[in-house]
């Protein structure tokens, strides 16, 4: 019988931009953090613990006590409330409140739905999971736009921060012949395995459980495409340009408005040319072209 994980749960009502100060900020720390969904009225952080490690109250209390002293080492006003959730239970909440939906010529829609797409719209199936990329979130539909503006006819991309791969699934239905991606977490991974099989584009996408290292794997990549967090950005910007062709694009989400100079200057220190800024809400999407390398490839 199959073992379902448990979830940590953790709930502040803070600002926005507080939140991505403190996940951005996390280091040395047992557990992996999973998400962030935005509730009306308070914002959750989903946690687990890694390779199947049994949780218990000892642990609960050693996260939300890891939290406050970031939080006042920042000096971020926050205040936390935990509980834990099973993995069925996510499923069931997300099975019972999303509903099929249009962003741009993409129509988005979960397995059970028997909804018909409006006409000459590209459905992507999404199994809304632990994963991050349901393509609700203000970030997801940025990288969706921004795809929409590139010629991909043939080309050959990676998807780092996979999530439930629905950026690989889109980069396939708009022309493009391969697609790589990576995630650090088993969950993604098989999130985005379903994704991949649900949209019959599996013979074309690929997804590796890892990091940036998982880049060594790459051997041709014409667009490259980060939905992460900042910091990851920030400290992944050398990989993920070495790893473009020469004029290649990269596309960066991930990130709020007020981190946008930061990570210009940091992918333009790097050889890279901006060609579009793209903005919803408190949230921003860059797209550059990256350097001519000097080996021609």
């Amino acid at each position: 019988m199959e073992t379902l994980s448990t979830y940590a749960k953790i709930k502040t009502i803070a600002e926005l931009e507080d939140v991505e100060i403190l996940t951005s900020s996390l280091d040395d720390l047992l557990w992996v953090l999973l998400g962030v969904e935005e509730q009306s009225d308070a914002t959750i952080l989903w946690f687990y613990l890694p390779g199947n490690a049994s949780m218990d109250d000892s642990h609960i209390k050693g996260l939300i006590d890891y939290l406050i002293d970031l939080a006042e080492q920042l000096g971020l006003a926050m205040l936390f409330e935990s509980s834990t959730e099973q993995e069925r239970n996510w499923n069931e909440q997300w099975e019972a409140g999303i509903e099929p939906f249009q962003w741009g010529s993409f129509w988005i829609t979960p397995p059970w739905s028997d909804q018909n797409p409006p006409q000459n719209t590209l459905p992507i199936v999404i199994h809304p999971k632990m994963s991050f990329g349901t393509g609700t979130h203000e970030t997801t539909q940025l990288m969706l736009s921004l795809l929409e503006t590139l010629d991909l006819k043939g080309a050959h991309g990676v998807d780092a921060g996979a999530g439930t791969g629905i950026l690989s699934v889109a980069a396939i239905l708009l022309g493009a012949k391969s697609m790589l991606g990576f995630d650090v977490d088993h969950w993604a991974v098989n999130n985005a395995t379903e994704t991949f099989a649900a949209n019959g584009v599996d013979t074309q996408c690929t997804i590796l459980q890892g990091g940036f290292e998982c880049l060594e794997h790459v051997d041709s990549c014409d667009v490259m495409m980060a939905n992460i967090h900042t910091r990851v950005l920030l400290d992944g910007a050398p990989a993920l340009v070495e790893a473009c062709h020469s004029k290649g694009s990269l596309l960066l989400s991930g990130l709020l408005v007020s981190d946008e100079s930061v990570v210009i200057q940091r992918y333009q220190s790097l050889g890279c040319t901006l060609r579009a800024t793209s903005q919803q809400n408190d949230w921003l999407a860059l797209h550059f072209e990256c350097p001519t390398k000097k080996h021609g490839s």
